[in-house]
């Protein structure tokens, strides 16, 4: 995300720390900064902002709130995520939500007497700024709101809709059918039946693709009086379908495909009237009124952690200061609890709550409950997540003896209600786990043998004596939800979709905490000498034998265009199967590099592959090895091959299968299974050394000379690579490789060494007129040493 420096400063009173310094507490702490532009008087950052803060962090207000906590500079304050929008019911205007599946919210204002014309300049800079085109003053207003407070905002012409009786209607609403729609770009787009579209409610007309883009025929025009400014909350899977089976990404659908929170419609509303307000209009330009369709508003999410599973999982001596530090400095709303004394007096307040079967957590309670989702808001508001069904609960909490039970524990029974279903295994936690004697009922103990719980016979949330309930005959057996100690509740604001287990809470405390401040130190109870893996460990040494022989490792790729085992979703045509052997890959690599031995610098290849293989019968683990020295001598290469087998055979002792050919596989798994466990592991006298260099993507020229001389061949070979090295000096030609490929003693005396020089260039094909030149100073050369050249 592009995030203006001048922007962030406009949500703080002292200045800010340099761009610079921005980057580097924003690196530190909270995301990537990938660079930073000068954009005229103004700083832009690049903000690599990752899915999982994109829920509140696709925004300037969201970077400005990291950038508050981690600098300890204070927001200013009346900022318009702290407002609430103020405005009547709109007698013009309804806004209807056919799916809350796929809109949960739709929200709208409607402005009367507007002015379409030019933003002030201070608008249009810091659009520009993060490259966005002012088009009018609305516009720019809706666009401004996206990316200072993350929720998308659409402005149509309200007089171009249809009026009905009951005024103007925006829908939210799938198409239903196939049909082109033009776009604000001009562009025309297929929707099909299962797109999210805003249509007017009395025409039916396509008014906008929902989260994505605007259509053309609504769009806001200089002569437009009276807008309606759309502000709504989409299904994240829908937007994303849309977008990207028309290929229509845009900064409103990035935004609804990560996933925002519903509340954030309001901010947006409430921050664009006051700004439309200000800047499109005069005396008589006023909000007519609001429209807000939300049938379903869900509870304020809470999470709980205790110092200990704060320290045992960072790793570290925090304190409870430094945990109390960081959750105020962020903003959070918290308190420090006792568990099971939180979850007595929260049972106690909501007796003669309502039952209602099936009711939510976050959406229902504390108005109804059944019983599970009792037990469940209990535990939320002593800061312990526990699953929402009954059986899950049963499967998920500690179990307590009868004896031990406290006020606080849970207490859990089968009701032999034929009405009822009765489970017999967890469904969502540790889904198929067995309880067979069954769990269809859970209350809370509150100490003297009383119980609370939601009852569907009673019709609401009771308290009676544990031992002539009703639903309590056949008792499962008490269960601890969570354990003694303070606990920290947190509740987590709107935007931090985040945020939705104590773990997600703990890795904040140690974000903001700092991770560079986490120190080292010995894991008590690990053991000294770990268990050697048999498999890796004589994998590990067969590579060491066959290194020793000359021999190079090669990792080929898996999937193969035919095999036994065939992919069901393959990522290309020629990648649809696992592959059968290693041999065949091999076999390939042999011919490759064979091409390449001359700039490797090799007399002949030998190549080996451990890995696994999947033949019909099932994978397994195997081992192939080939050679080639590009000479045809088939023999000689199975004779190399059977050289190294024995050697395996002989270091390991155990018989490997005799070879066949120059390329050799067999099942490594079967072979290792006849080898005794290692007692140690391997040991090495000094570290293995690597040395890595850039390669050329240039084909490379190689040249022979043979020279006749009384001299021995390497200093032979020094004078002619001495003369060629002379030779390219300057020319950005490299001699990568040289070596002696033939001694020859003729009958008239002296030595014939044959050298074979290798040439290549970084940046470009070499001509052969070019290197023939370099080879015409090297035969001089040799020519002025009295040497004959062959």
């Amino acid at each position: 995300m592009l995030v203006s420096y001048k922007w962030l400063q406009g949500y703080f009173d002292e200045p800010l720390p340099p761009a610079e310094k921005l980057v580097e507490l924003l690196t530190r702490y909270a995301f990537e900064v990938e660079s930073v532009e000068k954009r005229g008087e103004d700083s832009v950052l690049y903000v690599k902002v990752l899915p999982d803060r994109a829920h509140d962090c696709l925004s300037h207000i969201g970077i400005a709130k990291e950038i508050s906590t981690i600098s300890r500079l204070p927001l200013k304050t009346g900022l318009v995520s702290a407002r609430q929008l103020s405005a009547p019911e709109s007698n013009l205007l309804k806004a209807e939500s056919e799916d809350p599946a796929l809109c949960p919210r739709f929200s709208a204002l409607v402005i009367e007497n507007v002015e379409v014309k030019e933003s002030p300049g201070w608008l249009k800079d810091l659009l520009a700024a993060i490259g966005q085109k002012s088009v009018n003053n609305i516009v720019d207003v809706t666009n401004y709101c996206m990316f200072a407070y993350n929720q998308p905002l659409h402005a149509y012409d309200l007089g171009k809709l249809s009026s009905g009786e009951e005024g103007y209607k925006l829908t939210a609403r799938t198409a239903g059918k196939k049909m082109k729609f033009l776009a604000l770009d001009d562009k025309e787009h297929n929707l099909v039946e299962t797109d999210l579209i805003i249509a007017d409610g009395v025409s039916g007309e396509t008014l906008g693709i929902a989260g994505i883009k605007g259509g053309k025929a609504f769009q806001i025009e200089e002569n437009t009086k009276r807008i309606a400014l759309e502000a709504a909350n989409f299904n994240p899977v829908s937007i994303s379908k849309t977008s990207r089976r028309l290929s229509l990404l845009t900064d409103a659908s990035r935004r609804f495909e990560n996933g925002i929170s519903p509340s954030l419609t309001l901010i947006g509303l409430s921050e664009a009237s006051r700004l439309i307000l200000e800047i499109a209009g005069g005396e008589k330009i006023r909000v007519e009124g609001l429209c807000d369709f939300y049938p379903r508003r869900a509870n304020p999410y809470k999470l709980g952690v205790s110092l200990s599973e704060v320290r045992n999982w960072l790793g570290l001596d925090i304190t409870s200061a430094e945990i109390e530090e960081i959750l105020n400095r962020r903003g959070f709303e918290w308190g420090l609890v006792s568990p099971r004394e939180e979850i007595v007096a929260r049972a106690k307040e909501l007796i003669g709550v309502p039952y209602k079967y099936g009711s939510s957590v976050l959406y229902d309670a504390p108005k109804t409950f059944d019983c599970s989702s009792f037990t469940a808001y209990l535990c939320a508001q002593a800061g312990a997540s526990i699953p929402r069904m009954t059986i899950d609960q049963y499967v998920w909490m500690e179990s307590v003896e009868d004896g031990e039970a406290q006020p606080g524990d849970f207490v859990f029974s089968n009701t032999h209600d034929l009405k009822r279903v009765i489970r017999t295994e967890s469904v969502e936690f540790m889904a198929g786990t067995k309880v067979p004697d069954g769990v269809d009922h859970v209350g809370v103990l509150l100490g003297e043998g009383k119980v609370v719980h939601a009852t569907e016979t009673a019709g609401k949330v009771i308290k009676e004596e544990l031992a002539g309930a009703p639903r309590f005959q056949d008792l499962r057996g008490f269960r601890r939800a969570v354990s003694d100690g303070k606990r920290y509740v947190v509740t987590v604001p709107d935007e931090r979709l985040d945020l939705r287990i104590k773990e997600d809470l703990i890795e904040e405390i140690g974000r903001l905490y700092g991770y560079d401040r986490i120190g080292s130190r010995t894991i008590s109870g690990f053991p000294q000498e770990p268990e050697i893996n048999k498999t890796a460990y004589y994998c590990d040494r067969i590579r060491d034998l066959l290194r020793a022989k000359g021999c190079s490792e090669v990792i080929t790729y898996a999937l193969r265009s035919d095999g036994e085992v065939e992919l069901e979703n393959p990522t290309a045509s020629d990648k649809r199967f696992l592959r059968r052997n290693l041999s065949d890959a091999l076999s390939e690599s042999l011919e490759i590099n064979v091409r390449n031995a001359d700039l490797l610098g090799l007399d002949e290849i030998k190549i080996f592959e451990i890995g696994n293989v999947f033949p019909k019968e099932g994978e397994r683990l195997s081992i192939a090895l080939g050679v080639k020295n590009g000479r045809g001598s088939a023999k000689k290469e199975t004779e190399e091959v059977k050289e190294i087998v024995s050697m395996l055979s002989a270091e390991l002792g155990v018989e490997f299968p005799p070879p066949n050919g120059a390329v050799y596989e067999v099942n490594l798994g079967k072979i290792l299974d006849g080898l005794p466990a290692p007692e140690k592991p391997l040991s090495y006298e000094k570290p293995l050394s690597f040395s890595y260099k850039k390669f050329s993507p240039y084909p490379f020229v190689v040249r022979d000379i043979a020279v006749l001389s009384s001299e021995e061949p390497k200093k032979v070979e020094e004078f002619v690579v001495n003369g060629a090295r002379e030779a390219i000096k300057g020319s950005k030609i490299d001699l990568v490789n040289s070596r002696i490929f033939d001694v020859f003693e003729p009958k008239e005396g002296g030595k014939s060494t044959a050298v074979r020089l290798v040439f290549q260039s970084s940046e470009r094909t070499l001509t052969d007129s070019e290197v023939n030149e370099i080879m015409k100073k090297v035969t001089e050369d040799v020519s002025e040493k009295g040497w004959q050249v062959r």
